[in-house]
């Protein structure tokens, strides 16, 4: 089954799954921001995208900005 990690902040999340609300029949939605997301599941989408981990970061977030960037 098909699974999104939902930002309900998020225009482009919001978008996405409006998009799956009209376009599939099943998936499933995890809400990392308010249940989190552990780090053996992290590595498997990682792992699943064939992309660096950096490629997942969201870069123009405050708190990346301020926390992590450098």
């Amino acid at each position: 089954m098909l699974k999104i990690y939902h930002n309900p902040r998020c225009r482009k999340s919001r978008e996405g799954l409006e998009y799956l609300r009209e376009k599939a029949s099943e998936f499933e939605i995890a809400d990392y921001i308010n249940q989190g997301i552990s780090e053996t599941k992290l590595r498997v989408i990682v792992e699943k995208t064939g992309e660096p981990a950096s490629n997942l970061v969201r870069t123009q977030e405050d708190y990346y900005k301020k926390e992590l960037k450098g």
